[in-house]
């Protein structure tokens, strides 16, 4: 857990929020609400090029 939080530059549970997170099966994203890895990934990419 301490890597992950570290990987996301916050280093207290109660600082990560929803939208560091993302779902790696469809399953896990409809029973969540958490988009899908890909789908995180193309906002960045957008957001990057625009």
């Amino acid at each position: 857990m301490k890597q992950l939080l570290a990987g996301m530059r916050k280093f207290r549970l109660d600082l990560v929020s929803r939208e560091d997170l993302a779902a790696l099966s469809p399953l896990a994203s409809e029973v969540t609400g958490i988009p899908m890895i890909h789908k995180v990934d193309e906002k960045v990419f957008e957001s990057i090029l625009s």
